[in-house]
C-alpha cells in the first residue's frame, strides 16, 4: 500500500490504526470525523511524505509522532482534535511545510518544530498556548506552552538588573568613603600647618613689638653700680 485515499476511513468507529511503512501519501479526510480514534501509529521505517488536508480532522488522539520522512502537512490536517496535547517530530525530520490551521482548535502544549519548516497562517490558533503564539518558531522545542528547559540552560550571558544594582552602589559607596577619609586627613594636616604658621608669625610680631616699644618709650632699667647709685640705661 502506497496511498490511503480520500475519506477512506471518514466517520468510522475505529479506535486505533497503524499506518504501514510503505504508505507515502495520506489523502484528505482519510480519517476525519472518526471521533473514537485515540491512537495513530506510523510503522517503524515509515516512508510517509504527505499528510493531506483534514486527514486527521476531529479525532481523539492525545499525542502523535510524525515520521522523519514527512515533508508536508497540509491545511487543517489535525485541527479540531480537542484532546491533542503533544506532537513529536522524529529526529532528523525533513519537514518543509506546516500548512494553515494544522493544529487549530486543539489542546496542543508541546511540540518540537523542525528547523527548516515554514509555518502557515493560524497553524497554532486557539490551542492551549494561544496567549503567546510567538513561541511557535521553526527549530524550537515547546514544552507546556514554554520554551523547553534544554533551551534555557545556557542563555546568552549578560548582566542582570539585580547584579547591576548590587555592584554599582557598593563600588560607589566604597569610593565615597575613601574619598571622604582622604579629604578629612588632608584637611586636618592643612589646618595644623596653618595654625603653626600663625603661631610663629604671632610670636615673631610680639618679640618685634616688645623690642621696638622698649627703645621708643625709654623703659628704665634700674641697675645698681658699685656705689649703690641709680643709673638710667
Amino acid at each position: 500500500m502506497v496511498t490511503i485515499g480520500d475519506g477512506v476511513f471518514r466517520s468510522t468507529n475505529i479506535k486505533s490504526v497503524q499506518i504501514p511503512k510503505t504508505v507515502e501519501n495520506i489523502h484528505e479526510y482519510a480519517f476525519s470525523y472518526s471521533s473514537l480514534l485515540e491512537e495513530v501509529i506510523f510503522e517503524s521505517g515509515s516512508q510517509l511524505v504527505t499528510i493531506g488536508n483534514r486527514a486527521f480532522y476531529n479525532i481523539s488522539i492525545t499525542s502523535v509522532q510524525i515520521p522523519m520522512t514527512v515533508k508536508t502537512i497540509q491545511n487543517y490536517a489535525f485541527s479540531s482534535s480537542p484532546l491533542l496535547e503533544e506532537v513529536i517530530f522524529e529526529s532528523g525530520s525533513v519537514l518543509k511545510t506546516i500548512g494553515n490551521s494544522v493544529f487549530e482548535e486543539t489542546n496542543l502544549k508541546s511540540i518540537n518544530i523542525p528547523t527548516n519548516a515554514t509555518i502557515g497562517r493560524d497553524a497554532f490558533k486557539n490551542t492551549s498556548c494561544s496567549l503567546d503564539v510567538s513561541i511557535f518558531v521553526a527549530g524550537k522545542e515547546i514544552c507546556s506552552c514554554e520554551r523547553c528547559i534544554a533551551e534555557q540552560i545556557f542563555p546568552a550571558a549578560k548582566p542582570t538588573t539585580t547584579n547591576s544594582k548590587l555592584t554599582k552602589p557598593h563600588s560607589s559607596s566604597s569610593n565615597t568613603i575613601l574619598t571622604k577619609t582622604n579629604k578629612t586627613k588632608e584637611e586636618k594636616e592643612s589646618n595644623l600647618g596653618s595654625q603653626i604658621i600663625v603661631l610663629i608669625i604671632s610670636v615673631t610680631l610680639f618679640l618685634f613689638l616688645l623690642k621696638f616699644g622698649l627703645k621708643t618709650f625709654g623703659v628704665i632699667e634700674v641697675l645698681k653700680n658699685h656705689e649703690g647709685n641709680l643709673e638710667l640705661v
